[in-house]
């Protein structure tokens, strides 16, 4: 039986986990001069893994989304400017050419897109009134759960890219 490995990077050093998301934390440790029981403890790291266990992937893993509730920012002492980087990270997945990011906000819910190649995600945030570039772009809902709206986001999203990337 053969294990799918994904490589995902964390800075600059490159991180193979498997396809259920575990990781050889051991193997990572190493790199830093550190047993994993220290590396372990390290809040960067504690948010570096429970990141991986979120990320979804999709039509083939080519698109990959994370959900960020207030449930989430509550329970590990967050505030929103702390998952800056978290969809350029969904992004370094391997194959993932559309990531998503899902934030529920106090008042609505963001979803931020980034695209790789010449994949327009500007495009896909104007059917839902938002815009940017092509490869980074966002739309605002003021109005509406972010758990309804989710299921028809990803559908789109899942349609945008089987029509842009045979193009």
């Amino acid at each position: 039986m053969t294990t799918q490995l994904i490589t995902a990077h964390f800075g600059d050093m490159p991180v193979l986990f498997q396809a259920d998301g575990f990781i050889n934390a051991t193997a990572i440790a190493k790199q830093f001069n550190k047993v994993p029981k220290d590396f372990l403890r390290t809040e960067s790291t504690k948010d570096y893994i429970k990141a991986i266990g979120q990320i979804c992937l999709i039509d083939e893993n080519q698109i990959g989304y994370m959900i960020i509730t207030q449930k989430d920012f509550i329970e590990s002492d967050a505030i929103e400017s702390d998952t800056e980087n978290f969809v350029n990270f969904i992004l370094s997945v391997q194959d993932v050419r559309l990531g998503m990011l899902f934030i529920e906000l106090k008042n609505g819910f963001k979803v931020s897109f980034r695209s790789k190649g010449r994949l327009p995600v500007n495009k896909l945030a104007g059917l839902f009134g938002g815009g940017g570039h092509q490869n980074a772009s966002g739309a605002r809902f003021r109005e509406g759960k972010m758990s309804d709206m989710i299921p028809k986001i990803l559908s789109e999203a899942e349609k945008f890219f089987n029509n842009y990337s045979k193009g």
